[in-house]
């Protein structure tokens, strides 16, 4: 069963002026993470911009991911649909191509109870062919699931962990309360909490500050491993201009941008995502060029 630990890149998904796919530069984002030594990356996820997508959109970035990673770099595939069914053909899917693990995202805008969200993770859990990442996100889904319903959920089969995009306080509680469970891992989705999530107990985190910087996401995970917490905060601190620049405007355009400066495929946000402002642009390569990642 797959072990969700380490860091990973929420990666982008490169779309032309016309808004279609570069394919070749989702290749290009894979490889380069890979040769930074990033432990995995999640494709087709929020970062990817998967609710834009098609169902065949999906299932192309998948499969475009797999191949490019070649064994080099773990796969998370983002497979989550508002159907179980529909989840569960992807899941497979992802599979087929070779991920090692899927993230699916917890089902909304239907107002449903946690009996039916338990059932609808149970019975993708039961039928996917790889281990199941919950996906907690309530700012955009408007769903929170309680930490003793995460618990719950942890006790299926083939639930193997969770994205946590929560607070910091619901992340504790979660870790602590599946901690002995070790099938069961956590992972933060917010950036400016890998170190806390780390420190408590935590296994993960997933974000997209790791495409900028991922050697020294890498770092700070090897720091804390090493019980170095000290080292670990202080680069951590060293990266919330970055987090908040990433954070400021509609997501994901300013990781984009920051890519694109770095030489490497970041693309337009897919509409109705607008574009970075001129103030944003500004800004970020400024601060990358402070951060030394470009030159000025």
């Amino acid at each position: 069963m797959y072990k969700l630990e380490g860091m990973y890149a929420a990666i982008p998904t490169p779309f032309f002026p016309d808004e279609s796919i570069d394919y070749e530069g989702v290749k290009t984002l894979v490889r380069y993470l890979a040769d930074q030594g990033l432990h995995g990356i999640i494709a087709g996820g929020s970062t990817g911009e998967y609710s834009l997508m098609s169902v065949d959109e999906r299932k192309k970035i998948i499969k475009t991911a797999c191949e490019a990673a070649e064994g080099r770099i773990d796969v998370i595939a983002g497979t989550g649909c508002p159907r179980a069914v529909d989840t569960i053909e992807l899941s497979n899917y992802a599979a087929e191509c070779g991920a090692s693990a899927v993230l699916v995202i917890t089902p909304h805008y239907m107002v449903i109870s946690e009996e039916e969200l338990y059932d609808f993770y149970k019975t993708v859990a039961e039928n996917s062919k790889l281990g199941v990442i919950i996906y907690h996100y309530p700012l955009a889904t408007g769903i929170t699931l309680p930490p003793l319903f995460v618990q719950k959920l942890a006790q299926i089969d083939n639930i193997i962990g969770i994205k946590n995009t929560e607070d910091m306080d619901h992340t504790a509680k979660v870790i602590g309360l599946t901690h002995d469970n070790d099938s069961f891992r956590v992972a933060i989705g917010y950036d400016s909490l890998a170190v806390a999530c780390l420190c408590s107990g935590g296994d993960a985190s997933m974000g997209v500050i790791h495409n900028i910087v991922p050697k020294t996401m890498e770092k700070i995970y090897s720091l804390v491993k090493e019980n170095n917490v000290a080292e670990a905060t202080k680069i951590a601190v060293s990266l919330n201009e970055l987090i908040m620049l990433t954070e400021a405007e509609p997501y994901p355009g300013p990781a984009k941008y920051a890519l694109e400066l770095m030489g490497l495929p970041g693309g337009v946000p897919r509409k109705p995502v607008a574009p970075p402002s001129d103030q944003m642009r500004a800004d970020m390569k400024a601060c990358l060029v402070k951060m030394g990642i470009i030159q000025g």
